[in-house]
C-alpha cells in the first residue's frame, strides 16, 4: 500500500495499482493489484490475499482516478528536479573541496574565515567563504537562465563544470599568533 498526497502522484504510474481518495483529507491512496477493496454499506474495506484486513484506514476512501498531468506540470516537475540536482552538485563540490583540503565540509572550511587577520587557515577560510559566494552566485545565475529559456540543455554536470574553481590563498610563511610572539613555518 502507498499513501501519497495527490500532487505527488502526478507524473506517477498508478497503472497496476487501484486508487481512492480520502473524502473529507483529500490523501490519495494507491494499493497494489494484491489488495481487494471490499465494499459494505457504502464503506470501502481492503483485504489481502492472505485474508487480512488492512487497519488503519480512513472510512472516507472512495475510488479515484489520478489526472493525467498536463504538460506544464510536467515541465514544472522536470524544471524542479534539475534545479535541486543542480543545488546539490554544487554542494557536494563544495564539500568535496573542502574535505579535499582538510577540513569536515564547506562551513567547517568558511568558519576559519573569522579568526584574526594571520592566524592559522584564516587566509583559507576566507578564500573558502569567497568561492563559496562565488559558486552560489554563478549557480543562481544558471538557474535563472535556465527557467527564462536562454540556457537550453543543461544539466548538473554541464553547470557544474562552469563554476569557478576554488584559489589555493597565498600563505605567508610566517604567522603570527599575537603579537608577542612568532612562530616561523
Amino acid at each position: 500500500m502507498l499513501l501519497r498526497d495527490q500532487h505527488l502522484l502526478a507524473g506517477v504510474s498508478t497503472d497496476n495499482m487501484q486508487t481512492f481518495i480520502d473524502t473529507e483529507t483529500q490523501k490519495v491512496y494507491a494499493f497494489e493489484d494484491d489488495v481487494t477493496p471490499v465494499l459494505f454499506e457504502r464503506v470501502y474495506s481492503f483485504k489481502t490475499k492472505a485474508g487480512h484486513t488492512l487497519a488503519k484506514l480512513p472510512t472516507t476512501l472512495q475510488p479515484y482516478t489520478v489526472p493525467t498531468p498536463t504538460a506544464e506540470q510536467v515541465a514544472d516537475e522536470a524544471q524542479a528536479a534539475l534545479e535541486t540536482s543542480i543545488n546539490i552538485a554544487a554542494q557536494k563540490l563544495l564539500n568535496s573541496t573542502a574535505v579535499s583540503k582538510g577540513y569536515d565540509n564547506i562551513l567547517s572550511a568558511c568558519s576559519y574565515a573569522a579568526q584574526a587577520v594571520g592566524a592559522p587557515f584564516q587566509a583559507e577560510g576566507q578564500a573558502f567563504t569567497n568561492w563559496r559566494s562565488n559558486v552560489w552566485t554563478a549557480v543562481h545565475n544558471a538557474l535563472k537562465q535556465i527557467k527564462a529559456g536562454t540556457l537550453k540543455n543543461a544539466t548538473a554536470p554541464s553547470v557544474i563544470a562552469t563554476l569557478p574553481a576554488f584559489v589555493e590563498p597565498v600563505i605567508p610563511t610566517t604567522v603570527l599568533l599575537n603579537p608577542a610572539s612568532t612562530i616561523a613555518s
